[in-house]
């Protein structure tokens, strides 16, 4: 007929090898989604990390703060604020604002020109700091961090945190105002703070320091407001 006949082959004749067609080489676009992403975040954690450390070395000549009028103050805002005994005071020359470090045992340290701060100032300070204390802020600033190496791309996981710092800010003021602090010796207690800091002192350290999150001008607005609600939400409201 014309036809070729097949051929079959026996079972123990080698086959002969076969052509296959293989992806050609480099990385896909997943891998290099991957790569930005992390290397974005490494970039975060270590702008981060860097404000961390020199936190760490600014607060490395911090000393307790023993004596009065400092540490009967500091006892009657601890109970007043209902903290503990845990919190222990402390002084470091080389800051000029108040900042609160750790979690498990929280410390307040107050810059060494405290010691020619009325008695006034000196707790007004101190409520706002233990405030932080007892929202837990410094662990809630920790969550912040992780969200913002993780999510660093998103401008809105940026936002959320600078709004969540100046509400924390609100916060801690309208503590202060809710124990009996009139608004105008408040604020006018801030305008010294920043007086005291300067205008343009702004060190990388600050980028770790629980008091930095709201502009002076918002906080001295809200804080004169006299319709503004200052008491605690309750717990369904905060659900």
């Amino acid at each position: 007929s014309g036809n070729e006949t097949p051929q079959f082959e026996s079972p123990g004749e080698p086959q002969p090898a076969t052509m296959t067609l293989m992806p050609a080489s480099g990385l896909r676009w997943p891998v290099w989604i991957l790569l930005g992403w992390l290397a974005g975040a490494a970039g975060c954690l270590l702008w981060l990390l860097s404000g961390e450390v020199g936190l760490r070395w600014v607060l490395g000549k911090a000393t307790p703060l023993q004596g009065e009028p400092w540490q009967t103050v500091f006892k009657d805002v601890c109970e007043e604020v209902n903290v503990g005994s845990q919190v222990q005071l402390f002084q470091c020359p080389r800051i000029d604002t108040a900042v609160i470090r750790g979690i498990l045992h929280p410390r307040v340290i107050l810059p060494a020109t405290v010691r020619g701060w009325s008695e006034q100032r000196l707790r007004l300070v101190l409520l706002h700091e233990l405030a932080h204390i007892r929202r837990r802020d410094s662990l809630m600033e920790i969550l912040a961090y992780i969200a913002l190496v993780l999510h660093w791309f998103n401008p809105l996981v940026w936002l959320t945190v600078r709004q969540m710092r100046v509400e924390r800010e609100r916060a801690c003021d309208n503590t202060v105002l809710n124990a009996g602090a009139r608004p105008s010796n408040y604020a006018t207690q801030l305008m010294e703070v920043a007086a005291d800091l300067g205008a343009f002192r702004r060190p990388l350290w600050q980028t770790a320091a629980i008091s930095e999150g709201s502009g002076l001008k918002d906080r001295l607005l809200c804080i004169l407001d006299p319709k503004l609600k200052r008491m605690p939400m309750r717990p369904w409201t905060v659900g």
